[in-house]
């Protein structure tokens, strides 16, 4: 991919987005790949129509592509752009609500500190499933520019994650390998309370505690607390494993798309 050192933006000095700015440093800490992925592949430009605050570098794509594929790619990399931009935006959510979960532990009022609690910890998982979305949606919308998946009616894509084990050998299959691992990990909390209900928890002067690995759909009478975690530490080395995996994936995800468009002969605009 032909570019010039100066002409590609630099992250965070040069992205016109404020959240991005205020907290690009406590993503980037153990996602530095973020920033590297968004300076090769995504930019932030001011919008020249003056309908977006910015706009991402844009493509130049061959003549020789049909009106079909230019419109596949030009709506893939748009939605790359607000994938990536939406994991940023979802690791620093987890991040402010594990701050929040601390600074219950402060509250006096048993029935308020216990509500508050449990709001943040719920909440956190949300984020952190919400993170590994934006993973299979990435590389979603890299399997339909390489023509493996498409959408559905509704305009999802489809069957993305056994199309990533069957279109990539190790050590991209490993590393998906892994953050099913860490899905499981965190869905446990998630997808009780999404789709089951809550379930039971130890409360200690010290703090509250949950089951290490919750059974599914369990009625309060069968379920077991044999097997406890703290809820902060557990939602901080969650969020920190994952950001460590993320990157992991990112250097993946990176080579894949640069290869993508050295074989297209497409380049950024930078």
């Amino acid at each position: 991919m032909a570019h010039t050192q100066s002409s590609r933006l630099s992250f965070p000095k040069d992205t016109l987005d404020t959240i991005e700015r205020r907290y690009a440093s406590i993503v980037l800490d153990r996602f530095s790949r973020y920033g590297e992925f968004w300076e090769l592949f995504i930019g932030g430009r001011s919008d020249p129509t003056g309908k977006l605050h910015s706009v991402p570098y844009g493509l130049c794509l061959p003549t020789s592509m049909s009106k079909a594929e230019i419109q596949l790619f030009e709506r893939s990399y748009e939605e790359i752009a607000m994938a990536h931009y939406t994991l940023f935006w979802k690791l620093v959510s987890a991040r402010h609500q594990i701050s929040n979960l601390k600074e219950t532990l402060t509250i006096t009022e048993s029935s308020e500190r216990f509500f508050k609690h449990f709001e943040s910890f719920d909440v956190t998982y949300y984020h952190l499933s919400c993170c590994i979305n934006q993973v299979y949606h990435l590389w979603g919308l890299l399997l339909e520019m390489m023509g493996k998946i498409s959408r559905d009616s509704k305009g999802q894509l489809v069957c993305v994650k056994p199309a990533i084990l069957s279109t990539f050998d190790k050590p991209i299959s490993d590393l998906f390998k892994k953050l099913q691992g860490m899905e499981d990990k965190i869905d446990c909390y998630r997808d009780n309370i999404v789709h089951f209900a809550h379930g039971i928890n130890v409360n200690i002067a010290s703090g509250y505690y949950v089951p290490e690995k919750p059974e599914r759909n369990r009625l309060w009478s069968e379920q077991s607390i044999d097997y406890v975690n703290n809820t902060v530490k557990r939602s901080e080395q969650d969020l920190e494993q994952l950001e460590q995996l993320l990157d992991e994936i990112h250097i993946q995800l990176i080579s894949q798309l640069r290869n993508l468009f050295l074989q297209k002969e497409i380049t950024v605009r930078y």
